[in-house]
């Protein structure tokens, strides 16, 4: 392939391989560079909102979910979602490179190079840098940039749904100091979260051992909050423990032929549960102002490209930057210590439940999409 047709994505996460199959649908062929070696069900589950549905509804996926999963809102399990997205990506006709792991980042007059940590180098017209919260590529655009700590982690089990919680249901339950998450992502099976302030954890998806997760268990006040709380503790398999992690907001996203996209560019704590699902609305947005700037006929040059890059960011990074701090915002509201602090916390969480208003205008700016 000629450097200046080829479209260089870095990462095979969600974001990643969402962007790949909107360009292809735009007469585009991407090639992804993934660091690992072989994708693993290393992660939990996800909530996917309507305007993350409309993104995959794009390019025909959202249907495959829906039928599967339930509509508008859904919950899947993260390795599912990536483990559809990859085979799609295959009967596309789009390949991912894997044991590619970004180094470093070279751009001249002509086009961009990704060079990587195994001394191979590929070339393209343009790069788009999906590599999550701790992005390589966002470090070589505007140097090291550590994420900030929230003061929350999140510990994440999958379990098989009790019997008192009906299909559909979304559970919020507020504690001291804590708060918990949980909702169906599959028939029979639930998953939840556990959002506890903490000194800092590192922002790792990896499960805890055996005997970390009967620690957690004996010591965890959740066991208390009831039977089916109980028994979702009691039944899960594997627990993951994870730092929240965002990162203040940047000007802009890109720089010449290279773009960031997704937690690379906004990363969020979960607590609106919308990290994904602006992932894939920045692939949708992208995508519509490529195909109303550009062709996949035609060399993406330098001018094409800042143009499409400077009406993406105008668009995006309001909405986004808004969103990571609602979200950090929520969690602090959620997650309050002291008996005066809980009580004004659970009244407004009642008012917003009573008044039926404030939770659909809530509800609509989170998921209010720019598609």
């Amino acid at each position: 392939m000629e450097r200046r047709g080829r479209i260089i994505i870095i990462g095979a996460g969600i974001a990643g391989c969402v962007l790949a199959l909107h360009l292809k649908k735009e007469g585009f062929s991407p090639v992804i560079y993934e660091r690992v070696n072989q994708v693993k069900d290393v992660g939990g589950s996800l909530s996917l909102s309507p305007n993350g549905l409309r993104s995959l509804g794009t390019i025909d996926l959202a249907g495959d979910l829906t039928s599967l999963y339930g509509y508008p809102q859904i919950g899947i399990k993260r390795f599912t979602l990536q483990k559809l997205l990859i085979d799609r990506l295959a009967s596309e006709g789009l390949r991912v490179e894997y044991g590619k792991s970004l180094k470093t980042i070279q751009e001249d007059a002509d086009g961009v190079s990704a060079i990587f940590s195994d001394g191979t180098q590929v070339d393209g017209c343009c790069m788009f840098c999906c590599d999550g919260i701790h992005s390589v590529g966002r470090s070589q655009l505007f140097g090291l940039q550590p994420p900030e700590y929230t003061g929350l982690t999140q510990t994440i089990g999958l379990s098989p749904k009790p019997d008192s919680i009906c299909d559909g249901d979304f559970l919020n339950v507020y504690g001291v100091n804590s708060f918990m998450v949980a909702y169906g992502y599959s028939e029979g099976e639930i998953a939840w979260a556990a959002t506890l302030p903490e000194p800092e954890q590192p922002e790792v998806w990896k499960g805890m051992t055996n005997e970390e997760q009967e620690e957690f268990k004996r010591r965890s006040t959740f066991t208390d909050w009831g039977a089916s709380i109980r028994q979702m503790m009691e039944t899960t398999d594997r627990i993951i423990k994870v730092g929240l992690y965002d990162r203040p907001a940047l000007d802009v996203w890109h720089r010449g032929r290279v773009l960031l996209i997704g937690d690379a560019a906004h990363p969020t704590s979960p607590h609106l549960g919308q990290g994904a699902n602006q992932a894939m609305e920045d692939c949708a947005v992208l995508c519509r102002i490529l195909k109303k700037h550009c062709s996949a006929s035609e060399p993406l040059d330098i001018l094409k490209l800042t143009l499409v890059f400077e009406e993406f960011e105008k668009i995006r990074i309001p909405r986004t930057s808004e969103l990571v701090k609602s979200a950090r915002a929520m969690g602090a509201v959620r997650v309050v210590a002291g008996a005066e602090e809980c009580t004004a916390r659970d009244e407004r969480v009642r008012h917003m439940l009573n008044d039926g208003t404030s939770i659909p205008a809530s509800y609509a700016r989170n998921i209010g999409t720019d598609l």
